[in-house]
């Protein structure tokens, strides 16, 4: 399940690349994070209790993600902020639960399984990002160009996640 997960974020990642299809993603992310979602829950479930608190994590922050980018107009309406509050709240959602995957990639590169030390690249897209959430505030439509050399780093590391994910069972289960 992981792998299929960090598959489609790899899509998601990609889809946002090519501005042209970048509707997709409103497919491809939710599929996404319900697979790595299930497949951090099993693995915690099974080898190791971080697993577990990382696919609660993406479950409950990524609702915030969605439904910030689902609901912009709604929330802003609730909680009285511009629409570059909305984005930057659902950006660091975004990069809050990227920090507690990127943790679990360590773990798991620790485990002997390589490709998550190769998919750690994620910390420079998830510092892309951070570091752009004031552009997020005061120029909203600015942001995508700032952020847009992260999704090099995070295209990398998903595919890297993915290839690792693959090898899970047969590393953790030889030792």
């Amino acid at each position: 399940m992981l792998g299929l997960g960090f598959i489609f974020s790899l899509l998601t990642i990609l889809s946002l690349m090519l501005l042209i299809i970048a509707f997709l993603a409103i497919l491809t992310y939710p599929i996404s994070v319900a697979f790595r979602s299930v497949g951090w829950s099993l693995l915690g479930r099974r080898v190791y209790a971080r697993y577990l608190f990382t696919g609660i994590i993406i479950v409950l922050l990524s609702l915030l993600v969605y439904a910030g980018i689902l609901f912009t107009d709604n929330l802003r309406a609730l909680l009285g902020l511009g629409p570059g509050h909305i984005l930057a709240l659902t950006l660091a959602a975004w990069a809050s639960y990227s920090i507690a995957e990127l943790i679990s990639y360590f773990s798991l590169a620790r485990y002997g399984i390589k490709s998550f030390y190769i998919a750690m690249i994620s910390v420079v897209g998830i510092i892309i990002v951070i570091l752009n959430l004031p552009t997020a505030i005061e120029k909203v439509f600015d942001v995508i160009t700032q952020i847009y050399y992260a999704f090099y780093f995070l295209a990398i590391s998903s595919l890297f996640a993915s290839i690792g994910s693959f090898r899970i069972k047969a590393v953790i289960s030889s030792e």
